[in-house]
């Protein structure tokens, strides 16, 4: 029951997704806000999705990153089995289409991290709630990851799609802040 209504929900959130105004203006609003933010400027090593398609931009994020003489690892996707690993990159050209369509760092090139208690993660998601939890894709990569994952974990949100509460079932896994154009929410503690 619970999946049906996810996944209707999921579907109504994409079209919303889709027709978000000003949404190049407010990807930078968001991205300023998490740049100038004490989780972004203590972080020695950040793990942050691709985007892609209408997902909030990433790349120029990637970019300041790397500039800042931050360690940065992209996720590369293995589909048999729905989980991600991070692999570090030290420019965007070390990228290339995988699954999906999704640019992801080309393993032959790229060290795998290992150790990723100590890092920043940067979570995607179409919509999220008070609670940090949130409505993905639906394949589960980033929820099997973040029931291992020990950092600090962020959601990018569109502050028109931040909500009071998502459905949930027992394998979905909160963030620990959530940014929006207008705020930064502490969902480990309601605000």
């Amino acid at each position: 029951m619970i999946k049906e209504e996810k996944q209707k929900l999921r579907m109504s959130l994409i079209e919303k997704r889709k027709c978000i105004s000003e949404k190049e203006k407010k990807d930078c609003a968001i991205l300023a806000r998490f740049i100038d933010s004490d989780l972004y400027n203590s972080c020695k090593t950040l793990l942050v999705y691709v985007s892609f398609g209408f997902e909030i931009e990433t790349l120029s994020l990637i970019e300041r990153a790397l500039s800042d003489g931050k360690e940065v690892a992209v996720p590369l996707c293995n589909s048999a089995d729905c989980t991600i690993r991070f692999f570090l990159i030290s420019s965007l050209k070390q990228l290339k289409k995988g699954n999906y369509n999704i640019l992801e760092p080309e393993e032959a090139c790229c060290k795998e991290l290992l150790e990723t208690k100590a890092a920043l993660c940067v979570v995607p998601g179409l919509s999220f709630d008070k609670n940090g939890f949130r409505i993905g894709f639906g394949k589960g990569y980033y929820d099997r990851f973040l029931s291992e994952f020990c950092g600090i974990s962020v959601g990018f949100c569109y502050e028109e799609l931040f909500v009071s509460d998502l459905l949930k079932d027992e394998y979905d896994k909160s963030v620990s802040f959530v940014i929006t154009e207008t705020k930064i929410y502490n969902t480990c503690q309601g605000e």
